[in-house]
């Protein structure tokens, strides 16, 4: 089907105007809690002796002690850039790994089709996240929970090319390695889901893939796996660990372990549906409408005649399976939480199973769409010229209301965002001042708890005080 192109062009710049509206909130990030201590040991004691501290007395992840020391070193200036590079550098990374499978699905203008699919569901998943700020400004909060699935975006890709195209094996296997190594260094949540996702990737590959596909897939997984559990390893191994299970408590037993982790992600799952509707709707409307709309007819009656059945269809049993596989990645993200805490995850560490469940609800649904027109189900667009006409307003409607709601959103809480900022540079232009002139003891103002991030409090001794003195080089900072 032609679709015009200055058409597209502006359903890209809709969704990417939302996304800026994301980025621009996102420059009015500073420094939080966590933030000061992780910058203060980083300045004072380097990255690797950072590391060795961190490593034996408080926690595994590897990465994520490097990756906000780091980010520490640049300041709390850098953090307001944080979100939108990490905005930009995860759209590019959707859309490098959609592309291959618009392209075997037959959609027209590719490129443009994946940015927007690429846009859509970065645009879902940032508006449907129980704390945006948690999971995605705050840098300790980005690091710990939405840096790794950045990574994880390239490994998809990454398997994508090796099923659909021939790839060399070692240079595929040594990248996603080193991906899968990475990434699992930063939480536990990640680091358990994506070694499930492997496991279950390579189950499908030798079930349901014929010689060829094993060949090209295979190493590539198996690669992957490996990468991923040596860091799951080094995270376990960790003698911190023991540190900051001390501080908890008992850990549940195996059998509240699997039976509490299975709760939580119905929980989950039930949430994205019941508390953001309107994310639920568009994520399940515009996919379907989209794989109705673009999908080609291609081999519909060979399909047909070899399946009398539209169930038995292989577009279904594929939607099927990817619904069981996520639930079971999202049981898998929450299980290290229930074994730490014995708990339901906290609202920033939701978007890395939300990640999960919105890649799931668009996948299937534009499945759906281009199944059901192929089989002959839902009519065909192309020769009823009222029929494409119908469905390019409905997808036009739902690109207007994603872009629009989204980029609502962000201008009616840039004030809040702004004034806020504000507040924190004013504060800590008077604590600078105060350590230059040698001043070891100051009492400032305190800020609100930022969308639950603490900050200061009447105690020296609290936390975040000593972390914040720790940084600005004070004996003791109080807040009032």
């Amino acid at each position: 089907m032609k679709i015009r192109t200055f058409y597209l062009w502006g359903a890209a710049a809709l969704l990417l105007v939302a996304l800026a509206g994301f980025a621009y909130l996102g420059t009015y990030t500073r420094f939080h809690a966590d933030d000061f201590c992780m910058a203060a040991d980083a300045a004072q004691i380097g990255l690797v002796g950072m590391l060795g501290k961190w490593y034996v007395e408080w926690t595994g992840r590897f990465m994520f002690i490097l990756g906000t020391g780091l980010f520490g070193l640049a300041g709390p200036g850098f953090a307001g850039w944080v979100p939108a590079l990490a905005e930009a550098a995860w759209l590019a990374a959707l859309s490098w790994a959609i592309l291959p499978l618009v392209r075997r699905a037959g959609w027209p203008h590719p490129r443009l089709l994946a940015l927007i699919t690429a846009s859509f569901g970065l645009i879902v998943l940032l508006g449907s996240i129980p704390n945006l700020f948690q999971s995605f400004f705050w840098q300790d909060g980005f690091v710990n929970y939405s840096l790794p699935l950045i990574g994880l975006t390239l490994i998809c890709g990454s398997f994508s090319r090796a099923w659909l195209h021939p790839v060399n094996p070692w240079a595929s296997g040594s990248v996603v390695f080193l991906l899968a190594f990475l990434c699992g260094g930063f939480t536990e949540a990640y680091a358990a889901m994506q070694v499930t996702l492997f496991v279950l990737a390579i189950c499908t590959a030798l079930a349901a893939g014929n010689l060829v596909d094993r060949r090209r897939l295979l190493p590539v997984l198996g690669a992957a796996l490996a990468g991923g559990l040596l860091a799951m390893v080094i995270v376990i191994a960790a003698p911190g660990n023991q540190v900051r299970s001390g501080a908890v408590g008992d850990h549940p037993g195996l059998v509240r372990i699997v039976s509490f982790s299975i709760r939580n992600a119905a929980f989950i799952f039930g949430k994205f549906f019941i508390l953001t509707p309107f994310w639920a709707f568009l994520s399940i409307s515009l996919p379907f409408l989209a794989g109705w709309l673009f999908s080609s007819p291609g081999a519909a009656a060979a399909e047909r005649q070899n399946s009398p059945a539209w169930w038995r269809q292989s577009w279904l049993r594929r939607a099927v399976w990817a619904g069981l596989a996520a639930f079971i990645l999202v049981t898998a993200a929450c299980a290290p939480v229930v074994y730490a805490i014995n708990a339901y995850p906290d609202d920033r560490t939701i978007i890395i199973p939300q990640f999960v469940i919105a890649a799931l609800v668009i996948g299937a649904s534009a499945l759906f769409g281009t199944g059901l027109r192929r089989s002959r189900i839902l009519p065909d667009p192309g020769g009823r010229p009222a029929l494409r006409w119908v469905l390019q307003i409905g997808v036009t409607a739902a690109l207007l209301l994603t872009a629009g709601y989204s980029t609502w959103h962000s201008v009616s809480l840039a004030p809040d965002y702004r004034k806020y900022a504000e507040a924190w540079d004013q504060r800590a232009a008077v604590i600078q001042q105060a350590a230059e002139s040698g001043q070891a003891d100051l009492t400032v103002r305190g800020l609100n708890a930022w969308f639950g991030v603490a900050d200061l409090s009447e105690s020296p001794d609290n936390w975040v005080n000593r972390c914040m003195a720790y940084y600005y080089n004070i004996r003791n900072l109080s807040g009032q």
